[in-house]
């Protein structure tokens, strides 16, 4: 439920907003990633499995956006360049918030996938 208010009406849309995740399902109060829904049998599975099985459990998938906002700007300040971003990163963890890494034809270049409404 969203509401648009200002002044007073702010405290009717805190006392009315849902708790958040962790409490509503009794999950502790830290944030939950994706490793911490897999059973410890899942995780021996996906250790011994294919590569990209591999990549998820290195960094959590849950962080790739914000991954994108911190590579941006290290590039823009100088301190790192495309050739230095994991390749683990490059070819998996991007292409889940639809940067795709055009190494073969276009090395340093990246294609967007976007997705628009009644288009």
């Amino acid at each position: 439920m969203l509401f648009l208010c200002s002044g007073s009406a702010a405290s009717l849309l805190h006392a009315t907003s849902s708790p958040p995740r962790s409490r509503a399902v009794g999950m502790s109060a830290t944030k939950a990633t994706g490793l911490s829904f897999l059973s410890p049998d899942a995780v021996e599975r996906a250790k011994a499995g294919n590569p990209i099985e591999k990549v998820k459990l290195a960094k959590d998938g849950t962080t790739a956006f914000t991954s994108v906002y911190e590579y941006a700007a290290a590039i823009r300040a100088g301190s790192l360049t495309w050739e230095e971003v994991e390749k683990a990163d490059l070819d998996t963890r991007l292409k889940w918030v639809g940067l795709l890494h055009r190494g073969k034809r276009t090395p340093g270049r990246f294609m967007m996938r976007l997705r628009t409404p009644n288009g």
